[in-house]
């Protein structure tokens, strides 16, 4: 329901264990960033629809601490 029910701007905020944030357009390399505790990822237009976007798994089994992702939307208004 993206642009539908939720608007396309997205911010992402990475709380516990530093990660890969993994971003790919279409078939294409991808393009990796490290997103530690408290970092902010920003998404908007058409970066949604536009790019495959993944938090990658700990490297190794040591590094495997726990971590979440919280992710603000707007949601539009319903007319009934």
């Amino acid at each position: 329901d993206q642009g539908t029910l939720w608007d396309y701007d997205t911010a992402v905020v990475s709380v516990g264990a530093t990660r890969r944030f993994a971003f790919r357009d279409g078939g294409g390399k991808p393009h990796n960033f490290v997103v530690m505790h408290g970092d902010v990822a920003q998404m908007f237009a058409n970066c949604q629809d536009r790019f495959q976007h993944a938090v990658k798994n700990a490297e190794n089994k040591s590094e495997a601490a726990s971590r979440i992702s919280l992710v603000f939307k707007r949601t539009w208004r319903c007319s009934r």
